[in-house]
């Protein structure tokens, strides 16, 4: 018997039930062991297709537009093959940008500051044991999507083989490791550290571009080709990895638990990431703490100076029921406004409880009843300054008060900021030089001159001079800026290397 055999809802008689039937008649047993079914493929809006309605897609005109992987791609990830899916042509476009986009956009970093630093693989690089926590997680994560995709393969799970790694790329790779490890791939003076960055995001480009294969051809070719010399078509299938490093991988989902609350508090009280803070708590399940490497991502990545751990929320947040009416009607009947009223009087120690999954009772009418889990949902509102986001048992509360110094440093870091937008306008390459002019007030000079060596090293100035608004008018670009308030004028120009 076939591993599998494949056609479309059509051919459920006239094929997988002849192959059947045939077999079974000859005394042979089962002709396959495993069958995938695709159903119709129906237009935008759901209807099938038909030259009458004039609502078909020729599949060459299609090919044209978007190009052979990327509809690949879509019909795949969009759901599984056995349901009807409709073909969309914006549904395509957003499939190639979240995937394709990212995926190359990431090979072209890497081949730009390659070329830069001159950098190829090579015995030099540092083994994986060697290489920094972030390189390893990095590592350890691509392990474990390795051992998923392949075990969703196995199970023939197309369509969550491929999201799994979909996701891998845009929110692992591109959004957190290359965003988090920028600094270290250009100027960096550590060579073994430039060195790690580098092999890392090469052994995580090519592992990819394995995994990626079957449903990318064309692509992940292409980029392996670029990385190794070498068609991917001719390389073997990734091997199941079973080592990776968990507690690692925990340390670094808890750390990006607490940046995305913590970045959703500054939102709320409109405090830009540039903008420094003095101190944020954190309350991680099971009383964990993170130290080391992962705490100075988790600080750097915030910009807050100081990470203080508690066991619990009890000193940052008072807890709030709200009653789940949906649940709570079909249970409670005429007698559900009490139930809310008795979810609505539980202490903070119910609360608590029932938020850790333990039981919780309430009395209605004079009976005792256990509360199930969707019957509340329970909120956190923050005590005194402090702004509190939390999400299942994770809570960040962060102290928005900004001092004297913290306000100077967040100027400086607008600066940096305005600076590099206008080296970008002027077209300047990555490695060009140039000379800096900052004119303002004398708040921005202040700033300037407690903070010029910070501004010189983030912006490839050889020098950096400050006075009032006139100053770097005979500048080859110049720009007038908005800081917090504040008009300033930044001016550059490139100079020899």
């Amino acid at each position: 018997p076939a591993d599998f055999i494949c056609e479309g809802l059509d051919q459920t008689r006239g094929w997988f039930y002849s192959l059947l039937a045939i077999s079974t008649m000859l005394g042979r047993g089962p002709a396959f062991r495993n069958v995938v079914v695709n159903d119709l493929i129906l237009d935008a809006e759901g209807q099938k297709m038909s030259k009458s309605k004039g609502n078909t897609v020729n599949p060459w005109d299609a090919l044209a537009e978007h190009g052979a992987d990327a509809i690949r791609w879509y019909l795949i990830t969009s759901s599984n093959p056995w349901v009807p899916k409709r073909y969309d042509p914006a549904g395509v476009k957003e499939a190639a940008r979240k995937f394709f986009d990212t995926y190359f956009n990431t090979y072209k970093f890497f081949a730009l500051y390659a070329r830069v630093e001159e950098w190829a693989p090579s015995a030099l690089d540092p083994a994986p044991p060697d290489r920094p926590l972030i390189d390893r997680w990095l590592l350890s994560r691509l392990d474990s999507v390795t051992r998923e995709v392949m075990n969703e393969l196995d199970g023939y799970q197309m369509t969550r083989a491929y999201r799994l790694l979909g996701d891998f790329v845009s929110e692992d790779l591109s959004n957190w490791y290359v965003r988090r490890c920028r600094p270290r791939f250009w100027g960096n003076t550590d060579e073994a550290d430039a060195r790690a960055a580098f092999r890392t995001l090469w052994d995580a480009l090519r592992r990819v571009s394995l995994l990626a294969s079957p449903c990318a051809p064309f692509s992940s070719d292409w980029i392996h080709r670029a990385l190794t010399g070498k068609s991917v078509h001719l390389e073997r299938y990734p091997e199941r990895q079973d080592g990776g490093d968990p507690a690692l991988e925990a340390d670094m989902d808890a750390a990006r638990i607490l940046v995305s609350l913590a970045r959703a508090a500054r939102e709320e009280v409109q405090i830009r990431v540039r903008q420094p803070l003095r101190t944020m708590f954190a309350v991680v399940p099971d009383g964990r703490t993170l130290d080391g490497a992962v705490l100075d991502l988790v600080r750097d990545e915030l910009n807050v100076k100081r990470v203080e751990f508690l066991r619990t929320s009890e000193d940052l947040v008072t807890l709030v029921a709200r009653p789940n009416f949906r649940g709570l009607g079909p249970r409670f009947g005429k007698a559900t406004q009490q139930a809310a009223d008795a979810i609505r009087g539980l202490d903070q120690v119910s609360l608590a409880a029932y938020r850790e999954g333990r039981p919780v009772q309430i009395v209605v009418e004079g009976r005792t009843h256990t509360l199930a889990a969707d019957d509340l949902d329970i909120g956190q509102e923050a005590s005194g300054r402090l702004i509190v986001k939390g999400e299942g048992r994770f809570t960040v509360a962060l102290d928005p008060t900004i001092d004297a110094d913290l306000r100077a440093e967040g100027t400086a870091r607008e600066l940096i900021n305005r600076i590099q937008r206008l080296r970008k306008d002027a077209e300047l390459e990555i490695t060009d030089r140039i000379e800096l002019a900052i004119g303002g007030p004398v708040t921005i000079q202040a700033v300037v001159k407690d903070y010029a060596a910070f501004i010189v090293g983030e912006t490839l100035a050889v020098s950096v001079t400050t006075g009032e608004t006139h100053v770097g008018y005979d500048f080859a670009h110049v720009r007038e800026v908005d800081i917090d308030g504040t008009s300033a004028r930044i001016a550059l120009r490139p100079v020899d290397s």
